[in-house]
């Protein structure tokens, strides 16, 4: 089963948990506002649907906006193909994500064995997640011999 979803807007990297002298443990306003957004879009996309089972393999592609300070050039190369390669972490981006989707999507994200992440430059920026289960037939050595053949053609 696949399950995928869009999240608008520039991709928000999971900021580092606070903790209260209390011991209460909050994130930022920024982080806590785009994981509830997440959360929005992932029950939409799951419908009323049972939870996933089993091992699952999480895609997100995290699209960024290209600065508006950058020169026609390089932004003509950054919407053709540009990897992003500063700022904003894209394993922060998919924790916030995974977290997010806990109970929602999957009952835990420690059922997420598979975790493919990127980033690139966007005219629309957004996040786009997709969800599957794994089971025998797209066993580990399957799914890295296949992304080993992507990135050898040099496609995304």
């Amino acid at each position: 089963m696949l399950i995928s979803f869009e999240i608008p807007g520039e991709p928000v990297p999971q900021g580092r948990p606070r903790v209260t002298r209390a011991g209460i443990t909050y994130y930022d306003a920024k982080t806590k506002a785009y994981r509830e957004l997440v959360k929005q879009c992932a029950t939409i996309a799951q419908a009323g649907r049972e939870s996933l089972l089993g091992a699952l393999a999480m895609i997100v592609d995290c699209e960024f906006p290209v600065p508006e300070s950058w020169p026609k050039y390089k932004k003509q190369a950054a919407l053709h193909g540009q990897w992003h390669t500063s700022r904003k972490d894209v394993d922060n981006v998919v924790k916030a994500v995974s977290d997010s989707c806990n109970g929602i999507i999957y009952d835990d994200d420690s059922q997420i064995a598979v975790v493919i992440g990127t980033k690139c430059y966007s005219s629309e920026p957004k996040t786009k997640v997709s969800i599957y289960e794994l089971n025998e037939i797209n066993n580990p050595r399957w799914l890295i011999a296949n992304l080993r053949r992507t990135v050898e053609a040099g496609t995304r």
